[in-house]
């Protein structure tokens, strides 16, 4: 990875006696593959010390020796705040949907408000609107009316309207219709709409982990480029690609 080729090139300068100390932020998930200990190794001829984002990680490194240090998740605090902390979680869910649906000019109080989230990445978008697309057709059959929210990244923003304007046009019928909102995915917005919503679908990343602290059913899924997921199946050890699982 980047991270190795930067501390490699950085090995190799003349430093005399004063090299700088390597300390690697996100540790490789050495824990998610056969080859656990080659990786571990590697990790430790390069760097000095690992910052860990999960405490179940630290086993992992300390059979290698490797020197780390469990900081956390910034999820967690990017989601949490003093005024919204996990233990007051009924409270905030309570209540919440009726302030989603007066903030984002939601009809129907029976309607279902479900979290999508399609990735941060266009490739991912490319690969994940088809099936999430056809998962909300299926949905919207059992619960019509449902409302979907996609928060949406800086960076696909536009490429998100687009799909949104696609999928309202395809769902414009008023008995099964589809009313899906395009929002902003900064943590304040991302957080009202988790605890808002009756469920979320989205694709495996860092939202999967902030739907879990919003305490919703969550479906997680996602789709590799077919020969990453053929090696994958080869080279993993773990049975989920979720972190949730992991974690769980």
């Amino acid at each position: 990875g980047f991270s190795r080729r930067v501390a490699s090139r950085v090995q190799q300068c003349n430093w005399r006696d004063c090299r700088p100390l390597l300390i690697q932020y996100v540790a490789p998930s050495i824990w998610a593959w056969r080859a656990e200990e080659a990786s571990a190794l590697r990790t430790k001829a390069l760097f000095d010390h690992l910052l860990l984002l999960f405490p179940f990680e630290k086993p992992h490194w300390d059979q290698y020796q490797v020197p780390n240090t469990i900081v956390g998740s910034p999820v967690l605090e990017g989601f949490w705040d003093e005024a919204h902390h996990p233990s007051r979680l009924p409270q905030l869910r309570a209540g919440a949907a009726s302030r989603l649906r007066a903030d984002f000019n939601i009809p129907g109080e029976r309607t279902a408000i479900v979290t999508v989230g399609l990735g941060s990445r266009p490739q991912e978008l490319r690969r994940m609107t088809p099936i999430l697309g056809r998962a909300l057709q299926l949905a919207r059959r059992e619960v019509p009316g449902l409302t979907c929210i996609m928060p949406s990244a800086w960076n696909v923003r536009g490429t998100m309207e687009k799909i949104v304007k696609r999928w309202v046009a395809e769902t414009a019928s008023k008995e099964q219709g589809l009313q899906t909102l395009c929002v902003p995915g900064d943590s304040t917005t991302l957080r009202s709409v988790l605890l808002g919503s009756r469920a979320a679908l989205v694709t495996s990343g860092t939202i999967a982990l902030e739907a879990a602290f919003a305490g919703i059913p969550t479906t997680v899924a996602y789709a590799a480029h077919p020969f990453t997921a053929w090696m994958a199946r080869r080279c993993a050890k773990v049975r989920y690609a979720s972190i949730v699982n992991l974690i769980a």
